[in-house]
């Protein structure tokens, strides 16, 4: 499926460099030669070292990236070939093989994310619970968008030479939350209604406390997603089972019961009921059920004989002794039948017996 693009390509191309900045030579201390702006250990040493060399602090330089950038990636992190790649405006393409294509910093770079699935519905970005950051905005959190599966990524320079394609754990970092609300939209095919950060989600199966009194359900310290398909507007529920087997779990909303039981303001818990769904089974049921229980039970002790197929009706065979020949009776009506006179056939027809 196609998606639209997130913002237009003209305004980030023509903030966009044409190449890496370059940065100028490092400043001279009149003191000693060696001392760089950055070299902590140079500049706490300069006035007792007079010419004796000191350590080199080596610090690759500080690229802020082109204005208008939408997100960032790291390729290659923790590592010496660690690499801040800064994306624009990106399009979704393709129907069976989706993948997203971001336009990079700079001009002719691009990162090419592949996904997983070709069902919109089944890729599940992934943010942070509000509890992870205390001193964060809860809002703020939405920029920090990542995937529990790994995927594919391949980075092509503006030369066209490829230095990454890996599948990674991908982690994006939005410039504000309206463009991660965006990306997330686009990336399922539903809009992204609102957010709530919830301590545990649990069902009749998974019970909310384990047999240790711990805490556990299908999911804890997560935070649930209100979707609306951009087709149907169908409302969804989605939420990390992080307890069980580590997916996401997509609830339609319709299934449920417009009005929450067990409503508690002082716990701030509710109870979801699946529309239509029985607690028990009703009293006819269960009369109706050992009526027929006694009726099948006894009926089977009564019976004595030998079980036939339905339907089937098997007479005695008639008896026979050993080296005796019987010869069976034609029936009456054979017996007594004339046989009927026809047309006596001497021999083949010829042209004259005819005329």
């Amino acid at each position: 499926m196609a998606g639209a693009s997130s913002s237009s390509g003209s305004s980030f191309t023509s903030s966009s460099l044409g190449r890496r900045p370059t940065y100028g030579r490092s400043y001279v201390s009149p003191v000693d030669s060696t001392w760089t702006p950055t070299s902590v250990a140079s500049t706490l040493s300069a006035p007792s070292i007079g010419n004796s060399p000191a350590p080199r602090s080596i610090l690759r330089p500080l690229d802020l990236g082109p204005p208008g950038y939408k997100a960032t990636m790291i390729l290659y992190p923790d590592t010496v070939d660690e690499r801040t790649v800064y994306l624009g405006p990106c399009e979704i393409f393709g129907s069976e093989h989706r993948r997203v294509m971001w336009q990079c910093s700079y001009q002719n770079e691009v990162l090419e994310h592949f996904l997983p699935s070709h069902i919109p519905s089944d890729i599940h970005p992934h943010t942070l619970h509000a509890r992870h950051r205390q001193y964060h905005d809860p809002s703020e959190l939405e920029r920090f968008v990542y995937f529990p599966e790994p995927h594919r990524i391949r980075y092509t320079t503006d030369e066209g030479r490829c230095v990454h394609d890996q599948w990674v754990q991908v982690a994006y970092e939005f410039t504000s939350p309206e463009e991660s609300l965006r990306f997330q939209g686009n990336l399922r095919g539903k809009t992204l209604v609102g957010f709530y950060d919830v301590d545990v989600v649990w069902t009749d199966v998974h019970r909310r406390l384990d047999a240790f009194g711990k805490v556990k359900g299908i999911g804890a310290i997560q935070r649930m997603k209100m979707w609306q398909d951009q087709c149907t507007n169908a409302y969804t529920l989605s939420v990390m089972a992080n307890k069980t087997d580590r997916q996401y779990r997509e609830y339609a909303v319709n299934l449920f019961d417009s009005e929450p039981r067990n409503k508690e303001e002082r716990h701030k818990s509710l109870k979801l009921s699946v529309l239509g769904r029985r607690r028990s089974a009703p009293d006819q049921d269960y009369r109706h059920f050992l009526a027929s229980w006694s009726l099948a039970h006894n009926a089977d002790q009564a019976f004595q004989g030998v079980p036939f197929p339905p339907n089937q009706l098997e007479l005695p065979p008639p008896q026979v002794l050993p080296g005796q020949a019987v010869e069976l009776a034609s029936p009456d009506w054979q017996q007594n039948r004339e046989p009927e006179a026809g047309p006596e056939y001497s021999g083949p027809w010829t042209t004259d017996d005819r005329a």
